[in-house]
């Protein structure tokens, strides 16, 4: 499949380590799209704000924790070096989170730093930047945190 992808032009990769990708995956989203969201300033801004940058780095701890706490592997062995490096090569990019926001749309936010926080906090970590942050883009979206998930701290 991985050829016949790349026969079509298309960057593809292998990997023995499907979960880790969709945990990196997961991780790297939740490290940026919230915070340029909130921000409303395009990817690569979050490494010029050191304190945009901090709050990455802290959401980017958290979530690498709370895979480990689940038996998951990283496939990066710095997953926040690899999101800086997302953020170098997306840098012009305005997240979709972002687009969504200024659209008036629901984001994803529950789907990515949400599930962030639950998986963590199940397995006892501690997931404060990414409920944060969760609380804030839901916020913003004029939604709020579902009673339910509001409980389980």
């Amino acid at each position: 499949m991985a050829a016949a992808l790349s026969d079509a032009g298309l960057r593809s990769e292998v990997s023995d380590n499907i979960a880790g990708e969709v945990w990196m995956k997961a991780i790297v989203n939740a490290c940026i799209n919230p915070i340029a969201a909130l921000a409303g300033v395009p990817n690569g801004v979050l490494l010029e704000r050191r304190p945009l940058l901090t709050i990455a780095e802290r959401t980017c701890s958290e979530a690498v924790a709370a895979a480990e706490a689940n038996g998951i592997a990283p496939t990066r062995p710095n997953a926040f070096a690899w999101v800086k490096e997302v953020m170098r090569t997306t840098s012009e990019n305005r997240c979709s989170m972002l687009q969504d926001l200024e659209a008036g749309r629901r984001t994803e936010i529950d789907e990515i730093n949400g599930e962030l926080v639950l998986k963590g906090e199940e397995k006892g970590i501690r997931m404060d930047v990414n409920r944060s942050l969760w609380t804030m883009v839901r916020t913003a979206e004029g939604r709020g945190i579902p009673r339910q998930r509001a409980e389980s701290t």
